[in-house]
């Protein structure tokens, strides 16, 4: 809310009588006056892409009829760009050739939109990011022989072209290895001289 002033106005030889307040013509948005014909009138300060003059014009009136005018120019800054939140989420664990995903959903801008996303990779045996670009985008984890890490990063980009990170990291582990079953047959009664056959084929 803008106040324009018009309080100290006088006349040297009688008083004010009337007051108007109007915006100039100067390429500037229109805005709406409050109370343009009191002493002090009002404006919201529109939204503006940049710095923005807005000229406003004063006439006063005395008790004799006669006016004069006076100019104020009202400069509207854009607010400054509040940073957008950029939230790959948690680190994460799982096992190798699942599908896993990568979640960017809660990132977010509190001032705008977050425009654009991107997923790459900045650490660990390399993968396939699909649908890099979008919140969410998922890889398959590699074939692994231990433990392996892979770290990523997400950077998100908002409306004023402002682009944040944040990384997250996945533990790849490999599929634990099940213990063979032994079957040499069942016990056998044989006479001495005879051939046996030892068969662990089940």
């Amino acid at each position: 809310l803008v106040l324009l002033s018009g309080a100290t106005s006088t006349d040297a030889d009688g008083s004010i009588s009337a007051y108007g307040w109007s915006q100039n013509t100067n390429g500037a948005p229109l805005v709406s006056l409050l109370t343009p014909t009191l002493v002090s009138a009002s404006f919201i300060a529109p939204t503006v892409a940049s710095t923005t003059a807005f000229s406003f014009r004063l006439t006063v009136t005395d008790n004799e009829g006669a006016t004069n005018v006076d100019d104020v120019v009202i400069n509207v800054d854009p607010l400054p760009n509040i940073l957008p939140i950029a939230d790959a989420g948690g680190d994460q664990s799982t096992t190798e050739m699942l599908v896993q995903v990568l979640d960017g959903s809660a990132s977010s801008d509190p001032d705008g939109t977050i425009d654009n996303y991107s997923w790459t990779q900045i650490g660990g045996i390399s993968v396939v990011i699909n649908s890099a670009d979008q919140s969410l985008a998922s890889f398959t984890a590699p074939d692994v022989n231990a433990v392996e890490v892979l770290s990523f990063r997400l950077t998100v980009e908002d409306n004023d072209l402002a682009t944040v990170i944040d990384e997250v990291d996945i533990t790849v582990s490999p599929i634990p290895n099940v213990s063979p079953t032994v079957d040499s047959g069942l016990d056998m009664s044989v006479n001495e001289s005879q051939a046996v056959a030892l068969i662990g084929s089940a």
